[in-house]
């Protein structure tokens, strides 16, 4: 008599799912870090090609006009160390990011600014319009890809001209008599401006003017300072009028270290460079080179190439 076999069951026991499922979970943990690592690179190249963009610009401006553009237009300009001049005393006119825009391409954008009129930073003050009208227009050029832009109602820049460099001794200490080498502070505060650099208020620094070589000199850094709400300045404002005293926007020095407590403070943003990359941020050299820094960088050099004429060129920078 032929005996049947019992049949197989063809799925799978619910042991052997479980097994399955923690197999893929163990995989995804294991991928995850490393599709966010290959986005973030991609997010870093793709800012570095946009600062460097921005190095082309700048060095297009150069050419038409003789001379870099001025990191910000102002009635005032600080010539010597002491107070800056008050909210009432200063007006503040067009930054480098909107003189750059004809060779950005946006020369449509470009003239519909009036540059008769303020370029403060609050979208709703009196004496701004329609400047502050176009505050809003975004340029992904101006903001890095990696900033959580999500929650921003004006849309600001992420890159900041580079007004100057802290007067550091050797041994890494400031040597600055007015607040770490500003050409004048706020009343005694930590926000000020500086001018021994290539872009600062009322600039016209040319090519040859930085003897410290243009492969040595910051032009354009990264910044992480962050706005979200319609008092904050957008990419086209040049200058803070909350308060009594002013403090530039767009524009910073290389003073505090990379990444820094600063990096998050709108009114220390003009002491030092920040961004949302792990472990440093992108800069432009006057020679429209980019390089990435290290958060680690040695604060003497990283001062010093703020710094156009110092007549102590360093020997290798990178």
């Amino acid at each position: 008599m032929q005996r049947l076999s019992p049949k197989r069951s063809l799925g799978f026991t619910l042991v052997e799912l479980l097994v399955v499922i923690a197999i893929i979970g163990v995989l995804v943990s294991l991928l995850l870090p490393a599709v966010q690592q290959a986005r973030e690179a991609a997010r870093r190249s793709q800012c570095t090609n946009q600062m460097r963009q921005l190095g082309v610009a700048l060095q297009g401006y150069h050419e038409a006009h003789g001379t870099l553009p001025p990191g910000q237009v102002s009635n005032r300009s600080h010539t010597t160390s002491g107070t800056c001049f008050s909210v009432t005393q200063q007006t503040a006119y067009a930054p480098w990011s909107v003189l750059v825009l004809p060779f950005l391409d946006q020369t449509a954008l470009y003239d519909r600014f009036n540059f008769e009129r303020r370029f403060t930073s609050r979208k709703d003050h009196v004496g701004s319009a329609p400047n502050s009208d176009l505050f809003n227009e975004h340029l992904g050029i101006y903001q890095c890809p990696t900033y959580p832009s999500g929650e921003l109602e004006v849309f600001s820049s992420t890159y900041y001209a580079v007004m100057g460099g802290a007067l550091t001794h050797a041994d890494g200490s400031l040597a600055g008599t007015n607040d770490e080498g500003f050409v004048c502070t706020a009343s005694g505060d930590t926000r000020g401006f500086s001018n021994n650099g290539v872009l600062y208020l009322n600039s016209r620094v040319r090519m040859s003017d930085i003897s410290d070589g243009t492969s040595k000199v910051f032009m354009v850094s990264e910044s992480r300072n962050v706005q979200v709400d319609t008092k904050s300045p957008g990419w086209a404002s040049s200058l803070s009028i909350d308060g009594a005293w002013p403090y530039p926007i767009g524009l910073s020095s290389a003073i505090d270290p990379i990444n820094s407590a600063t990096a998050n403070n709108v009114v220390r943003s003009s002491r030092g460079f920040g961004s949302y990359h792990q472990g440093g941020c992108n800069v432009v050299m006057a020679d429209g080179s980019t390089h990435f820094l290290s958060e680690n960088m040695d604060t003497f050099v990283y001062r010093k190439l703020g710094i156009r004429d110092d007549g102590q060129p360093l020997e290798s920078a990178f």
